[in-house]
């Protein structure tokens, strides 16, 4: 009877293992992050070869996982990392002339850009102030040779 009890602590240790084991496993959510180089509603200035509007789309991978009863700073260390696959687009202000603005385009994969996907675009200003561009309506409110004043009105 006495190595019975004596064994008992050692029976239920696997089993207390098992239990705790699913805790120690690495918690992992993955979420889209977008930012946006503009306010809707907010008035711009933007000079000549500065950007006018940006979005950048990132995939974010937040990681937890368990390291130990010892470790520096908790026993759980938690981080991001980006996707690979991030992306961004802007329009860049290029200038005046006549009634015409210049914008650029530019498209960025992996914070490369990509040649291909370059684009200048014209917009006739004797023809209305706002122009659109993918969802975005731009409002211009002044535009000269230096600098452009805009207003994103929608997106």
């Amino acid at each position: 009877m006495e190595n019975i009890l004596k064994n008992k602590p050692l029976f239920f240790l696997p089993i207390l293992l098992l239990l705790l084991l699913p805790a120690c496993t690495p918690v992992i959510s993955t979420y889209v992050e977008v930012t946006r180089g503009y306010s809707v509603g907010e008035e711009c200035v933007a000079q000549v070869g500065e950007v006018i509007i940006y979005e950048e789309v990132k995939e974010v991978t937040h990681k937890k996982e368990y390291v130990g009863l010892g470790a520096p700073g908790g026993c759980w260390r938690e981080y991001d990392y980006y996707s690979d696959d991030s992306f961004k687009w802007e329009l860049v202000y290029g200038g005046r002339s006549g009634d015409t603005i210049n914008i650029l385009y530019r498209e960025y994969r992996r914070d490369l850009a990509r040649p291909a996907f370059f684009q200048n675009l014209t917009y006739d200003l004797s023809r209305s102030n706002d122009f659109a561009f993918k969802k975005h309506v731009i409002k211009v409110i002044a535009a000269g040779n230096s600098r452009i004043r805009f207003i994103v009105v929608s997106n």
